[in-house]
């Protein structure tokens, strides 16, 4: 981004045909730099979580609105991630690598990402009540999800 503005600055005096075609170049600089925190914000803020006695769902979209729906009884790996902002994100699926993104799957390497709670308020509450819900299941006879409570390991302490 550096370079970009620099040589539109610097073209900028030769020619203003030359400083336009820098233009674009600086303005996808300022995006990566910038502008993807403020489109992830606005994607998170357009999604909403749930959590049934049977079911993950994830809305996401305001005008192409895509639903996932996980049932609990088949989850397979849960993994929780605490915030420094006391947020938390649950990951529904692979183990997440230590910068955040499913380490076979990151978007960065054109891949799915692993469905999530997002950076949620009061993630401990929310993953007890997940865990309770798989261990319903369990009790019922309907799947085979992880430890009862109180003896599962939480990052947040007993559960």
């Amino acid at each position: 981004m550096a370079f970009a503005i620099f040589w539109t600055l610097g073209a900028a005096t030769a020619s203003l045909v030359f400083a336009l075609f820098g233009l674009p170049f600086v303005a996808i600089g300022i995006h990566g730099f910038i502008g993807r925190f403020a489109i992830d914000a606005r994607r998170r803020r357009r999604t909403e979580y749930g959590l049934t006695d049977r079911r993950v769902l994830i809305r996401s979209g305001k005008t192409n609105t895509e639903i996932r729906s996980l049932p609990l009884s088949t989850l397979g790996d849960v993994s929780v991630r605490q915030h420094r902002n006391s947020r938390a994100t649950i990951t529904f699926g692979a183990f997440p690598s230590p910068d955040g993104m499913p380490a076979s799957r990151s978007p960065r390497r054109g891949g799915v990402v692993a469905p999530a709670f997002e950076q949620i308020e009061n993630g401990a509450a929310v993953y007890d009540q997940l865990i309770q819900a798989q261990y319903a299941i369990q009790a019922s006879g309907l799947g085979t999800p992880p430890n009862p409570p109180g003896s599962a390991w939480s990052p947040f302490g007993p559960v």
